[in-house]
């Protein structure tokens, strides 16, 4: 997954994963190198710990926001529960009271 990331060799003019383009010489390299049959299993892991250290440094890979909103109801409104899967009201059983 990181290798569609922040593999300057896996740029393309659509549906481009490397968002921020990195294509940077000592990143690619480390690529190859670590895609070298002759290294052991950790040897390569060791290789894309520097991978991802190397793209950090340039911070081209950013986490992601999990935002929270507030959801206000009025006191009026009745079967109201948030339905997990969306994180939100499930608005199909909504209803008013008339008081």
């Amino acid at each position: 997954m990181l290798d569609a990331l922040v593999n300057g060799n896996a740029i393309t003019p659509t549906g481009n994963a490397n968002v921020g383009e990195l294509n940077d010489s000592t990143v690619n390299s480390l690529f190859t190198k670590a895609t070298t049959p002759s290294y052991t299993v950790a040897q390569q892991s060791a290789i894309f710990g520097q991978i991802d250290r190397a793209s950090m440094a340039q911070a081209v890979i950013l986490p992601e926001v999990y935002a929270k909103v507030l959801l206000y109801r009025p006191p009026t409104l009745t079967n109201v529960y948030a339905y997990s899967p969306w994180g939100m009201y499930n608005y199909a059983v909504l209803g008013v009271s008339s008081s």
